[in-house]
């Protein structure tokens, strides 16, 4: 999974969305892992802290940062509850 980069409007919180789907779509189809990147420190740095992945290591990638994450898949029985939540955040009816 890549960073996601999604206009920030309060409530909505959509690539936390993406990942915690991606978490659960993961152990659903038999996966142990999702992993994550991004080029950017403070992503990293929220993603670990906010998010709970883990950093796994720091390569260059022509010329750039490359910061490569790793989390255990998981069940997110949530996961219909925050659809719903960020549905109506966005004005979904």
């Amino acid at each position: 999974m890549a960073s996601t980069v999604t206009a920030p409007t309060e409530g909505q919180r959509l690539g936390r969305l993406i990942a915690f789907w991606a978490l659960d779509h993961a152990v659903q189809t038999g996966h142990r892992s999702v992993g994550r990147g991004t080029f950017e420190a403070p992503l990293m740095r929220y993603y670990r802290e906010a998010q709970g992945w883990n950093l796994l290591r720091e390569l260059n990638w022509r010329g750039k940062t490359a910061f490569i994450m790793l989390r255990g898949a998981e069940p997110r029985p949530d996961l219909a509850e925050l659809f719903k939540t960020t549905s109506s955040a966005l004005g979904a009816r």
